[in-house]
């Protein structure tokens, strides 16, 4: 069996960018991530702190106030390094979302061979998800067919960081998902659940690479950030395979057929009783 941890962040809080980023391990070196991350990783930060987090060890903030830049620089070092010795796949999915919020508004109905035409923005908004659920189950689909085109055996047990205010609409699309043989073969579905950064230490490096990723994201395209300076981390990280997506509204529409085909949705309603 294979393990995938995935993490999501946004710029800042008003941000409309949010994106998710994970990484895809065998079971024996997700293991051997979380040991060289106790031996590597771990004696670097500060005295008490159990947690590796991306924004707040960059920033010198929180926890990490009483780091030098050099000590900073030198856990980033470290983490990447365990990263690219035991990753076998990277993934990073973002959605802009005003972009996403207009496409809903504005896609009145999808003229579908497949099924009846959806009429009200909730009900597509209930194909998809919000942009933390949609952005994660594409997270899993590359995942998926990444293992196709490698011709790898074997499911996955896709490990998320508990606590989003959405995680509860994600579950039920994976549970939707697991109701189906077919769809669980298409995304290698052998078990999913929500973890917390020191029960899974594995979700410290989707920390990084979904921070890294917004940062960059935010630099190319956030109004003030345009002088801020470009970090190596991802040319770094892309040694290894790696596999990012922007989702544009096309790719929402696309999306939302596809999960109509599947049959897969948020919170299905009930069918009345006769």
């Amino acid at each position: 069996m294979l393990e995938a941890y995935f993490d999501e962040t946004e710029t800042h809080p008003n941000s409309s960018f949010i994106c998710v980023a994970g990484y895809l391990f065998s079971k024996e070196n997700a293991l051997r991530f979380a040991n060289l991350w106790n031996e590597k990783v771990k004696p670097l930060l500060p005295e008490n702190v159990e947690v590796f987090h991306a924004v707040d060890c960059y920033a010198r903030q929180k926890d990490f106030k009483k780091i030098s830049e050099r000590d900073r620089d030198a856990i980033f070092d470290a983490m990447i390094s365990i990263i690219k010795d035991t990753i076998d796949f990277g993934i990073i999915v973002g959605v802009d979302r005003s972009e996403y919020e207009s496409t809903i508004k504005e896609q009145q109905y999808i003229k579908c061979k497949i099924g009846t035409p959806i009429k009200k923005q909730q009900h597509i908004k209930r194909k998809i998800g919000t942009p933390y659920t949609l952005c994660a189950l594409r997270c899993a689909e590359y995942v998926a067919d990444w293992l196709l085109e490698q011709k790898i055996e074997g499911d996955v047990f896709y490990h998320f960081e508990a606590g989003h205010k959405n995680q509860g609409e994600l579950d039920q699309f994976l549970k939707r998902i697991s109701h189906s043989p077919a769809r669980k073969q298409k995304y290698r579905l052998n078990n999913w659940d929500f973890r917390t950064k020191t029960e899974a230490v594995q979700l410290q490096a989707a920390d990084l690479l979904s921070w890294e990723w917004q940062r960059s994201y935010a630099t190319a395209y956030q109004p003030g950030c345009e002088k801020r300076k470009w970090r190596m981390t991802l040319k770094e990280l892309a040694e290894k395979p790696h596999k990012a997506e922007h989702i544009t509204p096309k790719g929402i529409i696309i999306k939302t057929i596809v999960n109509i085909f599947n049959q897969i949705e948020a919170n299905p309603p009930k069918k009345r009783g006769f």
